[in-house]
């Protein structure tokens, strides 16, 4: 009867994985308020610039041979690097490293590249095809508030930028993990408080962890990589740049296979590699669905966000765009997260059943 109750088991769609995924942060709305606070704070409250050591480094890299020998065959070429250095200096707030993007929190402030910041490998797709049809305006920072004039502190010294970094990122990593914490006890009941923050703890503790290992593993595979590279394209550049876009491509191929990984995180409660393995398997056995599913939340996530900032010029018609990308965005995350539990759960169940089917016959 457990064989016959697991084939009859309807697989969610990707439609029906969104559209509760909606459902499910409409009666929990509350959630949304983490990206909201953060989007807030960095929209309206103080910043913290680095100002003083990006003009150092600006007059150091303006003082090179190199550049001195370019400025010779291109006159304007010190006045455009000094108004490049100047505009990072103007635009760029330290603060804004508490997004953290391996996690998915939305962020109307740091998306895309907004604000200086590196954009995420999702978000990265949006941007070459947003300068491949020549509409650079869609790629625009939201504006600071018009209404007040923010508080900003200047960071002198660069091991005090270091550490400042640092325990942004780690403050960063806390929100993150209680935000996606919020949004699983959403889909299957809240805990107690404490059972609340062990979750919270082990997750950020992973996540850090993960980290480090890619850090470690970018450094064993992309070095070896690179000195290839440079001896390929002493016999043939074109050959080299080959080799470069290839090997780009297979790292973004392999690395759409643990799309899942935070999802198996929150979800399954695993470790790092456990939390690899289920991705990679699911991905493997659902993987259509998959592309598809990632597909339309670029296509609606990336969409609306560049929507919410076109209208985000500084007065307070931003707090809408701030609060409605935090709904879409975290109500998609939510149906990524439904999309998985419900791959991850009929791929279990079919491994039961093999097991099942071949215990059969010893018995008998």
């Amino acid at each position: 009867m457990a064989v016959q109750n697991t084939r009859e088991r309807t697989t969610l769609s990707i439609i029906d994985s969104l559209s509760k995924g909606f459902q499910t942060i409409g009666r929990h709305w509350w959630v949304i308020l983490v990206p909201v606070v953060l989007d807030m704070f960095l929209w309206v409250g103080p910043q913290i610039s680095i100002a003083p050591i990006i003009d150092r480094a600006a007059g150091i890299l303006l003082e090179t041979d190199l550049i001195a020998e370019a400025w010779a065959e291109v006159p304007d070429l010190a006045d455009t690097l000094r108004s490049l250095f100047d505009d990072i200096a103007e635009q760029y707030n330290l603060f804004s490293l508490a997004r953290i993007k391996t996690v998915g929190m939305p962020s109307l402030l740091v998306w895309g590249g907004a604000g200086l910041n590196l954009p995420s490998a999702y978000e990265v797709i949006w941007v070459y095809f947003i300068q491949m049809i020549d509409l650079p305006d869609l790629l625009v920072s939201v504006s600071r508030a018009t209404f007040l004039t923010a508080q900003i502190w200047y960071i002198q010294n660069e091991g005090l930028w270091l550490i400042a970094a640092l325990v942004i990122v780690g403050i960063g990593l806390v929100i993150s993990t209680i935000y996606i914490t919020l949004i699983s006890d959403s889909l299957a009941g809240p805990d107690t408080l404490g059972a609340f923050w062990r979750r919270v703890t082990r997750l950020s503790g992973r996540i850090l962890l993960f980290w480090l290992v890619k850090i470690i593993a970018l450094i064993v595979l992309g070095l070896p990589f690179s000195l290839l590279i440079s001896l390929v394209s002493l016999f043939s550049p074109n050959l080299a740049f080959l080799f470069s876009v290839s090997g780009m491509g297979a790292l973004a191929w392999f690395s759409f296979y643990g799309v899942f990984f935070v999802a198996s995180l929150v979800i399954n409660n695993v470790s790092i590699w456990h939390a690899l393995w289920n991705s990679l398997n699911v991905v493997l056995r659902n993987f259509w669905p998959t592309l598809w599913l990632f597909i339309l939340i670029n296509l609606i996530g990336g969409g609306l966000t560049i929507l919410w900032q076109q209208l985000s010029r500084g007065s307070w018609l931003t707090v809408v765009g701030i609060v409605g990308n935090a709904y879409v965005g975290t109500s998609l995350l939510a149906g990524s997260l439904i999309f998985y539990q419900d791959r991850y759960t009929r791929w279990r169940e079919s491994v039961a059943e093999i097991l099942n089917q071949k215990e059969k016959p010893a018995n008998s």
